[in-house]
């Protein structure tokens, strides 16, 4: 993301230019192509890239628009969380999400939720889970009527992405059916609870969820 905005600062990319493939540019910046896609999804929910599937010449992520205040500052928030603890991060995020579940109208859409979840139960690579995870959490934030607040919400999802993706890296390969089985279980029960209506057990749920994957990152560091 910090590339990009490098960029569209300087003004080596103009409205209507295409970006690189995932794999060169997670090759010519050092990451992971999964670390590429979130940092285009986010750019793409804060308006400045369109992703255009398919094949041929219209294919691609194109930018957009040019870096607005607006812009700046969000971004600036994302990169500004990665300098903070660990469990501030984790206790604003269980904030936050709490506050969004509890203003969800009863007529909210929870599809985006509900295929985030269904993609859960296909993963069968770690760094997909947790996409899709952090996905599923962000849905449901983005199901409350404070666009700032999803926003927000976002920006500490790249926060804690990188910590969260070496903690369940070191996840022994026994350890793993259990551990995914749980999430899977934990999951499911949040968005059971949403679904029937029942925000606060939701909110409940979340939180512990949430706290219990801060847990095990704070042992295995």
């Amino acid at each position: 993301m910090k590339h990009v905005r490098d960029l569209l600062t300087t003004g080596e990319l103009q409205p209507g230019d295409r970006l690189p493939p995932e794999r060169t540019l997670a090759e010519a910046l050092g990451v992971s192509r999964p670390m590429v896609r979130e940092a285009l999804r986010t750019l793409e929910v804060l308006g400045v890239v369109s992703a255009r599937r398919g094949q041929g010449p219209g294919a691609g992520t194109f930018i957009l628009t040019e870096p607005s205040p607006a812009l700046e500052l969000l971004l600036d928030i994302e990169f500004t969380l990665e300098r903070f603890d660990l469990p501030d991060v984790i206790d604003t995020r269980v904030m936050l999400e709490q506050w969004a579940i509890a203003s969800i109208p009863a007529d909210a859409n929870l599809s985006a939720a509900a295929h985030a979840l269904s993609m859960m139960a296909e993963c069968v690579d770690r760094d997909d889970l947790m996409l899709w995870d952090l996905a599923f959490h962000q849905a449901i934030v983005d199901c409350a009527s404070n666009r700032l607040l999803a926003h927000l919400y976002r920006s500490l999802r790249g926060a804690m992405q990188q910590r969260l993706s070496t903690s369940i890296a070191q996840i022994e390969a026994e350890a793993w059916p259990p551990f995914w089985r749980r999430i899977m279980r934990e999951h499911r029960l949040i968005y059971a609870a949403l679904d029937a209506g029942d925000r606060e057990k939701a909110a409940e749920l979340s939180e512990s969820h949430v706290t219990r994957h801060y847990l095990r990152s704070r042992r295995s560091n």
